[in-house]
This record gives C-alpha cells, structure tokens and sequence, in this order.
C-alpha cells in the first residue's frame, strides 16, 4: 500500500493542493497525533473511477470571490 504525500497525491491527481485539503470527500488518512494527510493510491484509482468525481466537477469550475459583484 503505497502512501503518497499532499504534493505526491495533488501531482497524481493533477489538482492544486488547496482544491485536496477543500474537497474532503476524496479518501485520505490522517497520521495519528499529527496534521499530516497521507492518500493510498489505490483508494485514489478507485475514487475516480467511482461516480463521486462527477460530483466535484461542477465544484471545480465554480468560481467564488468575495466581492458579490464578481461572483458568477
């Protein structure tokens, strides 16, 4: 069971960092006692094969802005 790290598992995935720690429904593992995210590969593979990466798409696009006028 190959864990990967944040940077590993956001480079795998092709996603920013920042899109990982905000989209909690893909599978990660906490270390115990620590901050620390670890993926396990395989969890991945089968993530995005499932149909919950469907689900995120339309997330990915959405743009958020604070300003209300830019929001779209």
């Amino acid at each position: 069971m190959p864990l990967l790290t944040l940077e590993e598992a956001a480079s795998f995935l092709k996603v920013s960092k920042s899109w990982l720690y905000q989209h909690r429904e893909v599978p990660r593992h906490r270390i115990p006692g620590s901050t620390m995210l670890r993926f396990d590969r395989e969890e991945l593979l089968a993530w995005l094969k499932s149909a919950n990466v469907s689900k995120t798409e339309p997330e990915m696009t959405k743009v958020y802005h604070r300003n209300p006028r830019y929001r779209g």
